[in-house]
């Protein structure tokens, strides 16, 4: 089973993104511990220090990341939103879940961020 894994960052900062890519490999690694036979996929861990995403080659905007986004959910059979800081004012986290309910209908589960002081 191929599992789309959302969480809300900034395109144009890079420490928002490192933030999110670390979130996601919590999420992703607690959600396989539990389901050993999932596929987690996520746009940000596709494009995140991409040459072909490199601004000298191709201008890496929501648009760019959003294509690779659908091409991952129409692939996968769950969407887990992890609802992290300004995830309700994240434009592709909206867009990819608005994609998954009205193209995939597959079931979103929602998820708070782990907390970083838990061990």
């Amino acid at each position: 089973m191929i599992v789309y894994f959302s969480y809300p960052y900034a395109i144009a900062d890079s420490l928002s993104q490192r933030h999110a890519i670390v979130q996601l490999q919590k999420h992703i690694g607690r959600f396989k511990r539990h389901n050993p036979n999932i596929t987690p996929v996520n746009a940000l861990m596709s494009v995140y220090d991409n040459k072909e995403f490199s601004r000298t080659k191709m201008v890496c905007d929501d648009r760019a990341i959003f294509a690779t986004a659908r091409l991952l959910l129409d692939a996968s059979n769950m969407h887990v939103m992890i609802k992290g800081k300004g995830w309700e004012y994240d434009d592709i986290m909206k867009n990819e879940c608005g994609y998954s309910l009205i193209h995939k209908k597959t079931p979103i589960i929602e998820e708070d961020p782990i907390d970083d002081t838990v061990q």
